[in-house]
C-alpha cells in the first residue's frame, strides 16, 4: 500500500493536543462529565447526567468527595444516558462498594484508554506516545495494538523522527582563530511554545547530550510540563576543542522551535 501523509499544524493548544511522530494515530477520550452520585450496591452506579460511554469503556473518576477509593480508573457497563455501573478497569468483575462510605459531593468522570488499536501499518515497530502531555519512547506495536504504561485521555502514537540541529562550527569575532582550543561555556535558547530537547557536542552519543530544564521547585509533581517561551540558558559541557558545534536534539514526541541560539566562546591559544 502507498500512503499519502501531511504536516499537521504546528499551532498546539496544549502540550497534550501534540503531533511529533509519523504514521500516527491520536485518541481523545473528550471532556469531563459532572457526578452527582454513586450507589452502595453490589455493582455500584455512578450517575453522570448526559454522558457518552459506552459498555467496556474505561473512564477515570476523579475528584469525588465520599470514599475515596471512587477516585481510580474503572471499566463500566452503561445503563442510560445518565447512568453506568462499574467494574474494575480490567473488565472483570464487578465493584462491590456496599461497605464504602456515602457520596458526599462533586467528582468529575472522563473517558480515558491505555490500549489503542488500529497500528496493523506499523506491526512489530517501535514507536513513541504522548500521554495527556507526558512522552513515552520504546514502546512496541503487537497485533496491531499498543499497550500503554499508563492510562490517558489525549494520547498521540506513531514513528519518532528526531530532529537535530547542527550551527556551522563557531569562529569567535575579532581575528583568525581556526585551529585553535576553544571552550563553549554558556549556551542560550530563543524558544517558541516548546518542551523538551537534549543539547550537547555530539548527538551520535546519547550520554553526552543534557536535557534542557524547564521545571522549578515550585511546580507541581506529576504534571506534564507546559509550553516554555523565552529564552533559556545552559552551561555547556564541552571541553576545550578546535571546532566547536552545539548540537541541539529532540528525542521525544514533543514540540520545539528554535527561535535563536547564542554561546559565550573563549579562545585559549593555538594548536
Amino acid at each position: 500500500k502507498q500512503f499519502i501523509e501531511r504536516f499537521v499544524d504546528r499551532k498546539f493548544p496544549t502540550v497534550s493536543d501534540a503531533w511529533c511522530v509519523d504514521a500516527g494515530l491520536q485518541f481523545d477520550g473528550g471532556v469531563e462529565y459532572d457526578i452527582s452520585g454513586y450507589t452502595l450496591a453490589d455493582p455500584c452506579v455512578v450517575t453522570a447526567p448526559g454522558h457518552p460511554f459506552s459498555t467496556g469503556d474505561q473512564v477515570r473518576i476523579s475528584s469525588v468527595v465520599g470514599d475515596a477509593k471512587i477516585n481510580d480508573i474503572f471499566s463500566v457497563i452503561a445503563i442510560n444516558a445518565d447512568t453506568f455501573s462499574l467494574r474494575d478497569k480490567t473488565n472483570a468483575f464487578d465493584y462491590d462498594t456496599t461497605a464504602w462510605s456515602a457520596y458526599v459531593s462533586g467528582g468529575k468522570v472522563q473517558r480515558v484508554e491505555n490500549i489503542l488499536l488500529g497500528f496493523d501499518h506499523l506491526e512489530g515497530m517501535t514507536v513513541s506516545a504522548l500521554i495527556d502531555g507526558s512522552p513515552e519512547t520504546g514502546l512496541t506495536v503487537t497485533g496491531g495494538s499498543v499497550t500503554l504504561p499508563s492510562y490517558g485521555t489525549k494520547i498521540t502514537v506513531g514513528l519518532p523522527f528526531e530532529p537535530q540541529i547542527a550551527p556551522m562550527p563557531i569562529e569567535p569575532e575579532g581575528g583568525q582563530h581556526q585551529g585553535s582550543m576553544k571552550r563553549i561555556s554558556h549556551v542560550n535558547y530563543r524558544l517558541h511554545e516548546s518542551v523538551g530537547g537534549k543539547f550537547g557536542k555530539d548527538f551520535t552519543k546519547p550520554g553526552e547530550m543534557y536535557p534542557i530544564i524547564y521545571t522549578t521547585a515550585s511546580d507541581i509533581m506529576d504534571q506534564a510540563t507546559g509550553f516554555y517561551t523565552g529564552l533559556k540558558g545552559e552551561y555547556y559541557p564541552g571541553g576545550f576543542d578546535p571546532v566547536q558545534i552545539p548540537y541541539l536534539i529532540q528525542d521525544q514526541p514533543l514540540p520545539i522551535t528554535v527561535l535563536a541560539m547564542t554561546y559565550n566562546i573563549g579562545v585559549y591559544g593555538s594548536k
